[in-house]
């Protein structure tokens, strides 16, 4: 050790010895190492071609490291080529350890798919499973189909749990092992929503009827826990928050026990029951890397009384709970926010962006209304108060709408930008939602039914660029071509005896109109839903037709502007769809 500070002493009056060089070659050769891991696992697990850039740039390195050694040791006697090649290496270190970060980001965010044997597919990221990159291709493959066998497993349990399958009477405690599967069904299904992996993240999903939070209440070791998460939340009834321990699952980054193993090597698992403020019952959970069995003013308090009997004390709890202690004042100041900071996380909590622009949103508002917009904390309360203000009997010249409708746009702008996932149901999430969580919905959960095949025995009309959707739905009624030049004459016909018009501006109105009145040209009148297997709805504000049938007990629409008939389903989901349109029939 002593010898290493005489070098680097040496080193700062540009001197360079063997030692000195041969410790930084050593550095630079175990970076090096890191790059080629993880590009190895790069080549190996993602798309093709995918390693080719980080490839030439991984050769130019290796290039630079042996020629500074070539160069270091046939000028031994040159202090300044020695220098020289001194620096050359440092240079390769700096490259390398950016390169190895480049590098192992993209590992992490490149999954592996797994596809079970219903052929749905889960991706599972580098990050959820400890030292995965490091490990050989056999172990990988290895702990992939163990860790699929779990995320099936845990679909499986959701589906039962939220149809009223697992709540039978008398019905068996569930193990652990259940909880670990769920868990791991919930992260990749959330991975799989937001394209990315997290290591700290937070989430919520429907629970009808607090079947899933009844089940977890189920568990042998349960126990009640304070929790930092959702304050308001706790003091409704079924909110106080739960916990469930998965110490053993891994040990010094190892797995030990895959039954007992939870995503990323997390130790715990907090669930607590919420309600929007649409009134739907959800569960929030959020894994952790230390329980919070102990607290002193918790044990004097007691649970509540719809919490379920907690679990004994273990002689770690009071040392685990006060790491746990400890981190959260750490997240607090903003010290610590996960172990890997190139990782996002997803926090219920709503975004300082966002808190921002509500305040803007709120200093548009007087009166009542900014009394309704002030008490919004959450982002689903932000949006009801949004709605309420619209609800407003306030002067339309007022120049208060202008303001509030610029900032209340800016402010969804903003949020939009910070969710975690940016599709179109994200709008109707954010009734869900408290802050930058992730949020599924049922249709993340189960695996949505194969619609029927379309019918084979009734014609289909593909619409062209003639804006003749009239005709198509008449040809779809009929299930026979009408004739398009029959049906443009007497449809021009009708409109010129009625509207008194040329010949010209008849056979105008009929390509450029789209109106109702022609369907009763041809032997329709309009009608209301009632027990016939056959209409054309009429979409007046859209200026389109469509032709809905009935096949075999289930509704198709033929819409002459999709490739193919669509699958409509029963009596009240056409019902949904014919609401705001002409029948006729």
């Amino acid at each position: 050790m002593f010898g290493n500070k005489i070098s680097r002493f040496k080193a700062q009056f540009g001197y360079v010895d063997n030692d000195l060089f041969s410790v930084r070659y050593e550095k630079v050769r175990g970076a090096l190492i890191e790059v080629k891991k993880a590009w190895e696992y790069l080549k190996a697990s993602g798309p093709p071609g995918l390693g080719d850039s980080f490839k030439t740039r991984f050769g130019e390195l290796l290039n630079a490291i042996k020629n500074a050694k070539v160069l270091f040791e046939s000028n031994s006697d040159s202090n300044s080529v020695r220098k020289e090649a001194y620096e050359t290496l440092e240079d390769v270190k700096n490259k390398s350890r950016a390169l190895a970060e480049e590098i192992s980001l993209v590992a992490k965010k490149t999954p592996t798919k797994i596809t079970h044997d219903d052929g749905t597919t889960a991706d599972v990221f580098p990050p959820d499973i400890p030292g995965f990159i490091d490990m050989t291709p056999e172990e990988r493959e290895k702990v992939v189909k163990q860790v699929g066998e779990k995320i099936v497993s845990g679909k499986k349990k959701v589906n039962e749990i939220i149809s009223g399958q697992s709540l039978g009477d008398p019905a068996p405690a569930p193990d652990r092992k259940a909880v670990s599967d769920i868990m791991w069904f919930l992260k990749t299904t959330a991975e799989s929503k937001t394209g990315e992996p997290y290591e700290r993240g937070a989430l919520t999903l429907p629970d009808p009827d607090n079947r899933l939070r009844k089940f977890f209440d189920r568990v042998g070791e349960v126990y009640t826990r304070d929790s930092s998460h959702l304050g308001d939340q706790q003091k409704k009834p079924g909110g106080q928050a739960r916990g469930i321990d998965f110490y053993e699952g891994v040990d010094k980054g190892a797995i030990k026990d895959i039954d007992n193993f939870l995503p990323s090597g997390m130790c715990s698992v907090l669930l607590q029951q919420v309600e929007t403020p649409t009134k739907e019952s959800r569960l929030y959970v959020k894994m952790e890397t230390e329980s919070a069995r102990w607290n002193p003013f918790h044990a004097i308090l007691g649970k509540q009384s719809d919490a379920p009997e907690s679990r004994p004390y273990h002689m770690v709890d009071i040392k685990n709970s006060m790491v746990h202690l400890v981190n959260l004042i750490k997240s607090l100041v903003g010290v610590s926010q996960g172990d890997d900071p190139t990782l996002r996380g997803f926090r219920e909590k709503v975004p300082g962006s966002v808190t921002k622009a509500w305040k803007v949103v709120v200093a548009s508002a007087k009166g009542e209304a900014k009394g309704k917009l002030k008490s919004a904390k959450s982002i689903s309360q932000m949006c009801e108060a949004i709605l309420a203000v619209y609800g407003l009997d306030i002067d339309d010249n007022d120049d208060f709408w202008k303001k509030f409708e610029t900032a209340a746009s800016h402010w969804q702008e903003t949020v939009m930008k910070g969710l975690p996932t940016q599709t179109v149901q994200d709008i109707e999430e954010l009734y869900d939602r408290f802050g930058g969580e992730i949020v599924l919905g049922t249709n993340d959960l189960t695996t949505p039914p194969v619609a029927p095949t379309a019918p084979n025995n009734f014609s289909f009309y593909r619409q062209g660029n003639d804006g003749l959707c009239a005709y198509y739905s008449l040809c779809h009624f009929q299930n026979e071509d009408i004739g398009k030049e029959d049906f443009l004459r007497k449809a021009a016909a009708f409109y010129k005896g009625v509207l008194k018009i040329s010949d010209e501006d008849a056979l105008k109105f009929v390509q450029d109109g789209n109106d109702p009145w022609v369907l009763i040209v041809f032997g329709l009148k309009k009608v209301t839903l009632t027990d016939k297997d056959l209409y054309i709805l009429a979409d007046v504000g859209l200026g389109h037709f469509t032709t809905v049938r009935k096949v075999n007990g289930s509704w198709w629409s033929y819409d002459s502007t999709k490739s193919a008939p669509v699958f409509i389903g029963d009596e009240d989901t056409l019902r949904g769809v014919a609401e705001g349109k002409l029948v006729y029939g």
